[in-house]
């Protein structure tokens, strides 16, 4: 486990934000949110990562990962306990089944009931 945090550029509004903070708190790895704005994005993110899209993570050692499902393999690689993938086979290609569907689909009614209704628009339009 490396002494010093990752550095975790996220959204609080974003599916995958949330997705990638989730995972690290229940593994309990040590990490820096940083909550950046359009400058920072570009500055920092894009400019490593070829993308100005979040969660971005920068290791210790100055490496760049995005894309949450590759990020979470790479953290398994380095902190497999506890797992968070089933060490049968079977269960683990469900398992990567059941994360594909949710990446792939189920952003879809996670965003409609974020901005259908009015008091929830509201809110999250402030952000």
């Amino acid at each position: 486990m490396p002494t010093q945090p990752y550095d975790v550029y996220l959204i609080d509004i974003s599916y995958f934000s949330g997705k990638l903070e989730s995972y690290l708190r229940y593994k309990r790895i040590p990490f820096r949110a940083i909550y950046p704005d359009d400058r920072m994005l570009l500055r920092e993110v894009y400019r490593h990562t070829g993308l100005m899209k979040v969660p971005a993570v920068r290791t210790p050692e100055s490496q760049w990962l995005r894309d949450t499902t590759p990020m979470i393999e790479w953290f398994e690689s380095r902190h497999p306990q506890p797992a968070v993938f089933p060490s049968d086979p079977a269960h683990r290609f469900l398992s990567q089944l059941l994360e594909d569907y949710a990446d792939e689909w189920l952003w879809r009614p996670a965003m409609y009931y974020r901005w259908e209704f009015t008091p929830d628009r509201v809110l999250n339009r402030r952000r």
